[in-house]
């Protein structure tokens, strides 16, 4: 099996972890907007329903010109609402689009880390073998130098 450097794949790995901090992020920013667009609507709908008890109670103490203000003012809370509602739409889409390019991010770098560790494996594998091999060559070594060495002494009395 091929050798493979395990450090050639650091730089893509901090690429990676990079991009994957960028989408959690970007992810962080648009769950703060939505948060945000949630709680301006909440806002606009209680002040509606405020305006609305208001304008029930008080019905004998308006004018046709307050009445008037005060419906148009609820219209336009109205809109306010729906236009709120299409911004929170929006980012709710936002934020399922940022988690899926996270997720991805997270994916591709857990593979990145998993190629670096196999090539590790590799590379170590292959130490082990060279190291054995070494190990191998030297006891061979010693092994014939004793022969030798008995043969001589076998040789030198006989």
């Amino acid at each position: 099996m091929r050798r493979r450097n395990p450090q050639r794949y650091a730089t893509l790995l901090k690429l990676r972890k990079r991009k994957e901090d960028l989408k959690s992020g970007e992810m962080a920013e648009a769950t703060r907007e939505l948060h945000n667009a949630q709680a301006f609507q909440r806002e606009l709908m209680a002040y509606q329903r405020e305006i609305l008890d208001r304008a029930r109670t008080d019905q004998g103490a308006f004018d046709a010109a307050d009445v008037r203000a005060v419906h148009q003012f609820g219209r336009y809370l109205s809109d306010r609402i729906v236009s709120q509602d299409a911004q929170i739409q929006i980012l709710r889409h936002k934020v399922t689009t940022t988690r899926s390019e996270l997720e991805e991010s997270m994916k591709d770098r857990r593979i990145v880390e998993k190629i670096m560790s196999n090539a590790r494996d590799v590379v170590n594998q292959h130490r082990l073998k060279t190291e054995q091999r070494e190990h191998d060559e030297v006891a061979s070594i010693r092994a014939a130098i004793h022969t030798q060495k008995r043969q001589r002494t076998v040789n030198d009395h006989g």
